[in-house]
């Protein structure tokens, strides 16, 4: 079965990304640290989380690759999430992107296990 890639960027706007992909939050509150979601690239879904969340809870085999290009509460915000959904189906990979400034390209990190 081949795997449904979706690509995203925790924000928009921080760094060059191949493709312009969607973002998943749109702004940051640091009074509470509370990430705002950005609005669903599909009708029918509250916001990007809650799309993301979504597609996470299918059976189909899903590679949801995000572009590490924000704070670090905003990652693991989503992340606690996004992990136990994912690791409960083992269809799904979670994989971060992290620019390496040094090759001047995207590293991947899986952060859920692997089938």
């Amino acid at each position: 079965m081949k795997a449904k890639t979706i690509k995203v960027t925790l924000y928009s706007g921080r760094h060059e990304i191949p493709g312009d992909p969607d973002p998943i939050y749109r702004d940051f509150k640091f009074r509470n640290f509370k990430p705002i979601p950005a609005d669903s690239p599909v009708e029918g879904f509250e916001d990007m989380v809650d799309y993301l969340l979504n597609q996470l809870n299918t059976q189909e085999k899903l590679y949801l690759y995000i572009y590490v290009t924000g704070l670090t509460p905003a990652l693991t915000d989503f992340l606690s999430k996004a992990l136990p959904k994912a690791n409960a189906n083992r269809n799904h990979k979670i994989i971060l992107l992290h620019y390496n400034r040094k090759r001047k390209e995207y590293e991947e990190q899986v952060v859920t296990r692997i089938p």
